[in-house]
């Protein structure tokens, strides 16, 4: 009876953090569309009420959504599915993960394709979590060179790979809707760490990529 007790005393206190949390949300929402209310009577103090109403929150919402990186937790994300796979050597490639972020110099955001090859040493990961990965790395603030980076010191963490390469390619509204208008430029970074530094397994990686 006292276990049963205590496991309802559990959920209670669990419900009650994740009310809290929700309300502290809120909160912050409220608080970005009131600056946000400003910013735009500052762009231009003639604009409509109706604009003024209701796009503040659209956008904190918006930026909340844009930011989520920020409270993931990525032990929580990638942890039940870490497996042990010793009779596999050979590489593993996911491709065509697709990510959106947000470049920290404009608060424009670029997007784009990612690919994932690693050489495992005892673990391998779910697959469907290389975009979930990538996803919540990229709700940031970031830089497309550092979320290359970010992506891969990540997995090698986690996997212990004997080696492991991220490859990124994405357009940057920076540069494509203003300043220079450079509308199909895009920008391709890469990242390897371990064995995939040799040229042979770089070579290898590079041509199971490029297969349809």
């Amino acid at each position: 009876m006292e276990n049963i007790k205590e496991s309802e005393q559990l959920k209670l206190n669990d419900l009650q953090l994740e009310v809290r949390k929700i309300e502290a949300e809120k909160a912050k929402e409220a608080k970005i569309a009131e600056h946000m209310r400003q910013i735009l009577l500052l762009s231009n103090p003639e604009l409509t009420e109706e604009l003024l109403e209701k796009t503040p929150l659209r956008y904190a919402k918006a930026l909340t959504e844009f930011t989520q990186g920020y409270r993931d937790n990525i032990e929580s994300l990638l942890r039940d599915a870490i497996f042990t796979c010793e009779n596999y050597k050979d590489l593993i490639v996911v491709q065509d993960i697709t990510f959106i972020s947000t470049c920290e110099h404009h608060l424009l955001p670029f997007y784009g394709d990612c690919v994932i090859g690693y050489i495992p040493k005892q673990k391998i990961l779910g697959l469907s979590k290389f975009p979930r990965l990538v996803n919540s790395l990229s709700k940031k603030f970031q830089l497309q060179e550092r979320l290359t980076r970010d992506i891969a010191e990540v997995l090698n963490q986690y996997l212990e790979p004997e080696g492991i390469v991220v490859i990124m390619k994405a357009s940057h509204s920076c540069m494509c809707f203003r300043g220079i208008k450079s509308w199909d430029s895009q920008t391709k970074t890469l990242y390897k760490l371990g064995t995939l530094n040799e040229k042979e397994n770089l070579q290898r990686f590079m041509d199971l990529v490029h297969l349809k």
